[in-house]
């Protein structure tokens, strides 16, 4: 489970993510919580430019071998 640093809490200590969505009034303006949004909206990009990539790949193969036969 994601854990981001309370900048909030006294002492800055680490919250599950999900607690910090349902539970904090300060996600608009939160920093921790805006750059853990952008990792993740990146790193959910990345892997659907991975699946697409792979995806391609093996309609190609398939064709190839359609071809063959």
């Amino acid at each position: 489970m994601p854990y981001i640093v309370c900048e909030k809490r006294k002492g800055n200590p680490r919250v599950n993510v999900e607690v910090c969505r349902r539970k904090c009034k300060f996600t608009e303006e939160c920093s921790s919580y805006r750059r853990y949004l952008t990792a993740a909206a990146m790193v959910d990009e990345s892997s659907l430019a991975e699946g697409r990539a792979e995806a391609e790949e093996s309609r190609e193969a398939v064709g190839e071998q359609i071809q063959a036969a």
